[in-house]
């Protein structure tokens, strides 16, 4: 490792503390190796100090001490070789200001104090667990229910130029804005969604809401995932919470007799509608056929009552008492009456004989 990417650059996660000037140790990002600055040596006082030293006692005199300048001036120079892994961004700063990110391979910068580079990994997900303590944990729902949640975020570096300058602690900010979210996100659902149904969608509203925000900081990361864990009514109410519970069941078996009522009793009622409206259909063409035919037969005596008005008014008469004496009894006497003894029992004698 050059000496100047120990105090002006990060490997892994960071490292040396970013340009920040954090100490070590810190959290994840950029402080992963443990190692804190170092103050590399004054090179004009180191080069004097040498050259006054080599002109006593290397051999040749002024090209002795000329060849040894030009080595250590070339071991310099090799100082701002570093590499970067398949999974890190380098971030190349010269006098302190964003010069390039590269690629990973093998690369070069100009040693320190002219630039200098931080090393950031970039495609490794990093984890913070949220809900650990009761402080995190409880929380209030929008029906006035008071839950234990824990949950993940896992989050990737996005943008290294802005990971390393534009937020001082990352993980921190992630970790306060992923609370704040969850919090908001819970408070505007019940519990019963936060637990079953809508589980997943309140997860993507977290995730979309914490990278709105990280984008609005510049923080230079991606959400990649929240995953909700425990989800648990708070010991204080879980009395009141299964009592809920059990009228839940409640009303679900409620409902689903229901509609299970309802599949039965609509089909039949439908079938009986349709079986009236069928029957008033078939009645109404009855009625009107036979309306139709009344009419035309009207039509049909009309036309012969203009041709033969007192033949068709006989046929008429006759066809009305044929009609009116079809079914009654009837006795046929003389006009003078004789012949008819005083009692004469026609009704008895109309009657059909039994025997």
């Amino acid at each position: 490792m050059p000496w100047n990417d120990q105090n002006g650059g990060n490997r892994g996660n960071g490292g040396g503390g970013g340009p920040w000037g954090n100490q070590p140790g810190g959290g994840g990002g950029r402080r992963g190796n443990g190692r804190g600055p170092q103050q590399p040596p004054d090179l004009d006082e180191l080069l004097r100090k040498g050259a006054e030293r080599l002109k006593g006692g290397v051999p040749g005199g002024g090209m002795g001490v000329a060849l040894v300048l030009l080595v250590v001036a070339a071991v310099y120079l090799l100082t701002g070789i570093y590499r970067v892994e398949t999974d890190e961004r380098g971030v190349v700063l010269q006098f302190g200001k964003h010069l390039t990110t590269t690629n990973p391979g093998l690369r070069y910068h100009l040693p320190w104090p002219v630039q200098s580079v931080f090393v950031v990994k970039t495609e490794s997900q990093q984890n913070i667990e949220i809900g650990a303590t009761e402080r995190e944990s409880r929380m209030l729902t929008g029906d006035s229910n008071i839950l234990d949640l824990q949950f993940n975020v896992q989050w990737i570096v996005a943008d290294p130029r802005e990971f390393l300058f534009n937020v001082a602690t990352p993980e921190i900010v992630i970790k306060t804005t992923a609370e704040s979210v969850v919090r908001e996100v819970v408070g505007r659902s019940t519990f019963s969604n936060i637990s079953e149904r809508g589980r997943q969608e309140a997860e993507e509203q977290v995730k979309a809401e914490m990278q709105r925000i990280l984008d609005s900081y510049g923080a230079g990361v991606l959400i990649a995932q929240v995953k909700f864990g425990k989800v648990d009514p708070h010991p204080l109410v879980v009395d009141a919470y299964l009592d809920v519970t059990t009228a839940r069941a409640d009303r679900t078996k409620m409902e689903n007799q229901a509609e299970a009522y309802r599949n039965k009793i609509v089909p039949e009622a439908e079938g009986q509608a349709a079986r009236v409206v069928a029957e008033a259909e078939a009645y109404r063409e009855q009625v009107i056929r036979e309306a139709e035919g009344e009419a035309q037969r009207f039509t049909s005596v009309y036309n012969e009552y203009r041709l033969a008005p007192d033949v068709t008014r006989r046929r008429l008469y006759l066809e009305t008492m044929e009609d009116v004496f079809e079914g009654t009894p009837k006795m046929i006497l003389e006009n003078d009456g004789s012949g008819v003894v005083p009692y004469l029992p026609l009704k008895e004698l109309s009657k059909p004989n039994r025997n």
